[in-house]
């Protein structure tokens, strides 16, 4: 679960969800002026089934966000990453069961 540079032209996914697509002058669908910020940081997640990585994109604002918890207590998404590698193999997630 590597964090890394982003490459120049990738977008933040959280603000593209955020803003959605508006119509161009020419009509046609583009992403909102606001959805288009360029990313920050890449995060190559693995899936709960081991198959394909999940990769999201997120700008410096966002990573704040995703890093800023409800009572103020700041938790990096390094220290995030750092966490579930080290309990991954202790936890079984299961979906829809208990």
């Amino acid at each position: 679960m590597p964090i890394v540079k982003a490459k120049n032209g990738v977008y933040c996914d959280t603000c593209r969800d955020k803003w959605g697509y508006v119509k161009g002058d020419d009509g046609r669908t583009v992403p909102h002026p606001k959805g288009s910020r360029q990313a920050y940081s890449t995060l190559i997640s693995e899936t709960h089934t081991g198959k394909e990585p999940v990769i999201r994109s997120l700008c410096y604002p966002c990573m704040d966000e995703a890093s800023r918890w409800h009572d103020g207590t700041i938790w990096t998404l390094a220290e995030q990453v750092q966490y579930a590698k080290d309990n991954r193999k202790l936890q079984q997630i299961k979906i829809g069961g208990f």
